[in-house]
């Protein structure tokens, strides 16, 4: 890395710092805790900086580790995941370190993200990975993005997702079946009916709606 570099880097690396030292202190009580940040706009200019003015091809596992960090805190406005997704190449080596973290904001943000780079044969694999993640969301939005792309996937892993029982889990399952336009949705649209729970009543009945409306 030449001088400008390891300038931006060191920047970026105390930026993020600062920000734990600052969360560490504070109580999350919000869900958008981080936007109370009180130093956010240079916290951001220091993200875009290193994204901008370095080669990911020679940060260190600290760099990839922090950047993952400051993904994960902007998982409102999402800016340092779209500035990443502009390169796919940045967005595959960073879905890869994702894989390895626990940083559950920043996978759902490579998920969602992956659903609309338009390339099924260089999103499918990582996605596939992503659906068997410990996080509920991060495996819901995963089977979102693998449904949006076309996935021949989509329709055995939205049955497994039914198949937990949990309220959302069936929600994004019913979802990802009308997407992919599946023969099986109106099976699990009754199953919703005989579900009961408000929330995806009112999904199921959204849904056929739509189904309706486009026959």
């Amino acid at each position: 890395m030449d001088s400008s570099g390891f300038t931006w880097a060191m920047i970026f690396r105390n930026e993020v710092k600062q920000f734990r030292d600052w969360a560490s202190r504070v109580g999350h009580h919000s869900a958008e805790w981080e936007l109370e940040y009180p130093d956010w706009p240079r916290f951001e200019a220091a993200v875009f900086s290193f994204l901008n003015e370095t080669n990911s091809a020679k940060w260190e596992a600290q760099d990839w580790h922090d950047l993952l960090y400051a993904v994960a805190r902007d998982n409102e406005c999402e800016k340092f995941i779209e500035r990443i997704s502009e390169d796919q190449s940045l967005l595959k080596k960073f879905a890869f370190e994702a894989m390895k973290s626990d940083e559950s904001d920043a996978k759902w943000q490579v998920a969602e993200c992956l659903g609309h780079v338009g390339d099924l044969e260089f999103a499918e694999p990582i996605l596939l990975l992503f659906v068997d993640d410990a996080d509920e969301y991060v495996r819901r939005r995963s089977l979102m993005a693998l449904s949006a792309l076309g996935s021949k996937e989509t329709e055995r892993l939205a049955v497994l997702a039914w198949e937990t029982g949990r309220l959302y889990a069936r929600i994004g399952a019913l979802h990802a079946l009308s997407k992919i336009g599946s023969p099986r949705l109106e099976h699990f649209l009754e199953l919703a009916r005989q579900d009961g729970r408000a929330h995806l009543l009112a999904n199921a009945s959204e849904l056929q709606t739509e189904h309706k409306e486009q026959d």
